[in-house]
C-alpha cells in the first residue's frame, strides 16, 4: 500500500511521477488495475468553479508531452456538493470526455479497471465498490500497436489543490 499525498496549492503528489513508455497492440488485451482509498481530506468544495477533473491513473497514446491530449484513457474524480464522484476522463481525436460512473465514500477501497478489448474495440471502465461492478465502455480504433504511456494523479483544471489531500494506493 502506498501514500500519495497531494499538497496544497500543487497539481501532482510527491515524489512526481514520470511518464513510463508502454506498447499497445491492436489485437491484444490491456489492462490497468489500481485499489484506491480516498480520505476524508480529499473533499473539497467544487461549487467555488475552476477546479475542473482530477485524474487517478490511466494511459496516453502518442509521444510528446501533451499527445495525452490528443487520446488517452484515465479515471478521473471530482468533488460536487462536498461528494466525491469517479468518472471517465478521455480524449478522442482532441475532444475531451468525461461521464460520471459512480459517487463514492472516503474511507473505503475501491476496485478500479480500464480494460482493452481487442475483440470488440472497447475500453472500459469498471470500480468495483466491495458490492457491485460498475462499467463504463467506450469504442476505439487503434491501429495495429500504439506507443504510449502511464499517466498518474493530477490535480486538474484552472485551480490547484485547495487544502492537502491523502490517497492510499495498491498497484
Amino acid at each position: 500500500m502506498r501514500k500519495r499525498v497531494i499538497f496544497k496549492n500543487f497539481r501532482r503528489p510527491f515524489p512526481f511521477f514520470v511518464f513510463k513508455p508502454l506498447l499497445i497492440r491492436k489485437n491484444h488485451e490491456f489492462t490497468i488495475t489500481r485499489k484506491i482509498k480516498f480520505t476524508e481530506s480529499c473533499i473539497y468544495d467544487g461549487s467555488e468553479g475552476g477546479f475542473g477533473k482530477n485524474k487517478l491513473f490511466g494511459f496516453g497514446i502518442g509521444f510528446g508531452l501533451r499527445s495525452h491530449h490528443n487520446t488517452s484513457f484515465r479515471f478521473g474524480y471530482d468533488c460536487v456538493r462536498k461528494k466525491l464522484r469517479l468518472l471517465s476522463y478521455e480524449y478522442i481525436n482532441g475532444i475531451r470526455l468525461h461521464e460520471l460512473i459512480v459517487d463514492i465514500i472516503p474511507d473505503k477501497w475501491y476496485g478500479l479497471t480500464i480494460n482493452y478489448k481487442p475483440e470488440r474495440s472497447v475500453i472500459i471502465f469498471e470500480i468495483y465498490d466491495g458490492n457491485e461492478t460498475h462499467k463504463l465502455e467506450r469504442v476505439v480504433d487503434f491501429k495495429k500497436w500504439q506507443l504510449g504511456y502511464g499517466l498518474g494523479m493530477y490535480f486538474g483544471g484552472q485551480r490547484k489543490a485547495p487544502h492537502k489531500m491523502v490517497f492510499y494506493e495498491i498497484k
